[in-house]
């Protein structure tokens, strides 16, 4: 049996992994919703009164990501899909 296949790792391995990665997600977007929620106003108060629209949008946009990602990985069948939403929200958060 090569070492790459799933056949070898143990079941109950491959389920806490999942649940935690899917932890970890939630945590991510729950920090970086904070994060976010406090750069905007950071924003609105001090910063960039010239384009403080686009700034806040791209906050709205941001915000959006992560709500969207907690969301999708409070179910529990999402924990099959942990790492796919956790590149998603690297991906979706560093393209905007």
């Amino acid at each position: 049996m090569p070492l790459g296949t799933l056949e070898s790792v143990p079941t109950a391995y491959v389920e806490e992994r999942r649940r935690l990665v899917a932890a970890r997600v939630r945590m991510a977007c729950t920090l970086g919703f904070i994060l976010i929620a406090l750069s905007a106003a950071v924003n609105a108060v001090a910063f960039f009164h010239d384009r403080l629209w686009a700034h806040l949008a791209t906050h709205v946009v941001q915000a959006g990501i992560c709500v969207v990602v907690w969301g999708l990985s409070q179910h529990r069948k999402a924990e099959r899909f942990a790492i796919v939403l956790a590149i998603g929200i690297a991906a979706g958060l560093g393209t905007t």
